[in-house]
């Protein structure tokens, strides 16, 4: 429906590239949701070893699972994301925090 955004639109629950990550708590990982939130859509990504800039919301789908796995798992910063695919992103800028929190970003990294 033009005009119309969100359900009433026929849009997604989750939103235009949205991408929703849960963080858990507990014991082997089954614990209580602490909190749900979307990622950005605003983060932008980089091939490693030199490519055109893409918003999170349009990488490809591994790729996009892979983002939210290093954000939910591990502690410390990445520099780059290793997906499964064997593709290697870098973040070139993003004002989400989760993402801020987990990966190093390009102007941080050649400062």
């Amino acid at each position: 429906m033009p005009g119309v955004r969100g359900r009433l639109g026929g849009g997604t629950a989750a939103g235009a590239g949205s991408l929703r990550v849960r963080r858990t708590s507990g014991a082997a990982g089954g614990g209580v949701r602490k909190r749900l939130r979307y990622l950005r859509s605003d983060t932008v990504m980089v091939p490693v070893g030199g490519g055109e800039e893409v918003y999170l919301w349009s990488l490809p789908a591994c790729c996009r699972e892979a983002v939210k796995d290093a954000i939910r798992g591990g502690s410390g910063r990445l520099a780059e994301l290793r997906c499964g695919c064997g593709r290697r992103w870098r973040v070139a800028s993003s004002l989400d925090e989760l993402v801020l929190e987990r990966f190093e970003t390009l102007e941080k990294s050649m400062a």
